[in-house]
This record gives structure tokens, sequence and C-alpha cells, in this order.
């Protein structure tokens, strides 16, 4: 009875309790997903930042918006892949044409921008006095809320690297490509 209990725990049987947990919770959110949006009653078409990465997406809402029409669009000459900020009815956003804006929250007019050397694909935070974001330039800056620079200061650039052995795969010694290049959404911060 003893030696029937006894299992060898070794990396590759830690790594497919892994993967078959990560599997298994993969498979029960669409499951969530489905719930939350028939608690509704109805379809609910919101709009979505990016792009639908799939037909199957989750909504998670604290409050439905009393109506989904589109109040502004302002047109940046690069992709935004960023996630913006609110502060003070200020929208802070960066853009791959190598801006970060700041825009009325209201209107959408345009306050001021500010020009790096390379895409603005991190999203911006604020203590309310400075906003702070990184870019591809390798600079990392600190703005004052009137778009003026405080500071910035030299990064060693953007690294990409993928997890080592990641979901199982083999050999676990190679480190894969970057196996998170796609676009992750995330919410706007209001403070």
């Amino acid at each position: 009875m003893v030696k029937l209990l006894e299992h060898k725990c070794t990396k590759d049987r830690i790594r497919l309790m892994i993967t078959l947990l990560f599997n298994l919770m993969t498979l029960c959110l669409p499951s969530a997903s489905l719930f939350s949006q028939s608690a509704l009653g109805k379809q609910l078409e919101l709009p979505d930042f990016h792009h639908r990465q799939s037909e199957q997406q989750s909504i998670w809402v604290n409050s439905l918006p009393t109506s989904t029409r589109l109040n502004w669009r302002f047109k940046t000459n690069g992709q935004v892949v960023s996630s913006p900020i609110l502060y003070k009815g200020i929208l802070y956003v960066g853009s791959n044409d190598g801006h970060l804006y700041a825009l009325n929250g209201k209107t959408g007019r345009l306050n001021w921008k500010f020009k790096t050397g390379g895409a603005v694909s991190s999203s911006p935070a604020t203590d309310g006095k400075y906003v702070y974001f990184g870019s591809m330039d390798g600079y990392y800056y600190a703005l004052d809320l009137q778009g003026k620079i405080v500071w910035k200061f030299a990064t060693a650039g953007e690294k990409r690297i993928g997890a080592k052995g990641y979901g199982g795969m083999q050999p676990d010694s190679m480190y894969m490509e970057d196996l998170w290049d796609y676009f992750l959404s995330s919410p706007i911060v209001q403070k």
C-alpha cells in the first residue's frame, strides 16, 4: 500500500501538472464570461480596446454604460497599444508615432503632445504632479502636467525574452522566442 502512494517528483511531472492545471483553468474561463454576459439578459455591444482578438471575449463591468455611442475620436499617426490614464479630466496616452498625448477627456481636443525618439508603447502613470512613461528610444521620461520635460533617464532599452521552458516545452534549458509579443489589454486607470 505504501509503495502505491510513492511518486517520483520529477521536473517533467511537475511541468506536466502545471500545464494540465493551466489548461484546466483556461477551459473554465469561457464559461465565466458566458455567465457574466448572460446575466445581462441581452447581448450588449461595448466598444473594445485595440481590436477583437477573437469572437469569444469577456466583458467585466462594475456598472453598465447608459450609452455606447462614440463621443469623440482622436487620430494619432501611429498605433496605440498602451492603456491610457485619465487624471483630473485629462487623458494621457502614448502612440507608436513617438508622442505622448494629453487630451481633454470630455471633448477629445489636444492639450499638448510631447515628442520622443521612439514609439511610446508603455502605459503612462501619474502621481498627480508628473506624468511618467517609457519610450522605445531607450529613455524613461517625467513630464509636468503641462507637457514640459522634468527629466529623462537612459535605460538599457527593451528586452524581449520569453519564459524559460514555458508550459512544458522542451528543451527546458532553451529560452523561447518572445511568447508575449501580441497585444494584451489593460484597464483605463482613473484617479
